[in-house]
């Protein structure tokens, strides 16, 4: 995004707002952890508009900041320790791989949907979370948006969506490992896609039309999330859980590659794809 372009100015002061409002909710309520959690989010969100044409690496540097914001809010058991770094790692692997998935969508709520079936993946595992609801409610109004207006939502809406998913993952499956492992593995096809569409493979896909993709992904990435969030999601230990989610990703990323098929390496986010490589 060009700095000195209007989209960037909106960025900018909408940012700003945002922050000003946070010093207004913590002076009132006192509530730090929830203003270091929106804090997170909206650097999320600005990190994903300003990087959107980056490279990786500076998708990476950007993002990080509101990764590690959204990571220092969640609160876990002592055997869990593990899991705010894990967090900060899948943001930041969102940072690159949902928001290029984002880049190519086109406008037309396929990206909005994968988010609601993700969602409904973290509910399987983490049902007793009251976070589950609000999330849809905002994924719903995404997918409303798009639909109504055929424009995309835009990279800093996706990341700002996985920093939250992240954290209602967590913050819903404290205290069982195998809930915290399916949740997190529930943004499936969102993380996946852009990796499989890359692989070495046929020359194309089973479909080769714009909405029979649309549709397919819809219905890959909703099996996956069913199939993952009630296995690997409800296994009896940590080891059981990652056992169980490894073969599901794997089997995902393949026939990803088999029915999506490759990137066009010719090209462009501006059309609702994206360039073949990311640096």
């Amino acid at each position: 995004m060009d700095r000195r372009s209007p989209e960037c100015t909106r960025l900018v002061r909408s940012v700003t707002l945002a922050a000003l409002g946070l010093v207004v909710i913590a002076s009132v309520t006192r509530n730090y952890s929830l203003v270091r959690l929106a804090a997170g989010v909206i650097a999320l969100y600005g990190a994903g508009e300003l990087a959107a044409a980056a490279g990786a690496l500076a998708k990476l540097v950007w993002a990080a900041p509101g990764a590690v914001l959204v990571a220092a809010n969640i609160t876990v058991a002592v055997h869990q320790r593990w899991a705010p770094p894990v967090i900060v790692i899948m943001i930041l692997a969102g940072s690159v791989l949902c928001v290029d998935c984002e880049l190519r969508s086109d406008g037309r709520g396929t990206t909005a949907v994968l988010v609601l079936l993700a969602i409904g993946g973290v509910y399987a595992c983490v049902p007793e979370t009251g976070h589950i609801g609000a999330l849809a409610v905002g994924a719903g109004a995404w997918l409303v948006s798009e639909l109504l207006t055929g424009e995309r939502a835009g990279p800093g809406v996706m990341l700002a969506a996985v920093g939250v998913m992240m954290w209602a993952v967590v913050y819903g499956g404290t205290y069982r490992d195998s809930a915290l492992v399916g949740g997190l593995a529930s943004l499936g096809l969102l993380l996946v896609e852009p990796v499989a569409r890359r692989l070495p493979g046929p020359p194309r896909g089973l479909v080769a039309e714009r909405w029979g993709r649309s549709l397919a992904m819809i219905l890959l990435h909703g099996s996956y999330a069913l199939l993952v969030s009630r296995t690997a999601g409800l296994a009896p230990s940590l080891a059981r859980a990652l056992l169980l989610a490894g073969p599901c990703v794997l089997a995902l990323v393949l026939v990803s590659r088999l029915v999506l098929g490759p990137i066009a390496p010719d090209s462009s986010a501006s059309t609702g794809t994206a360039n073949s490589r990311w640096l």
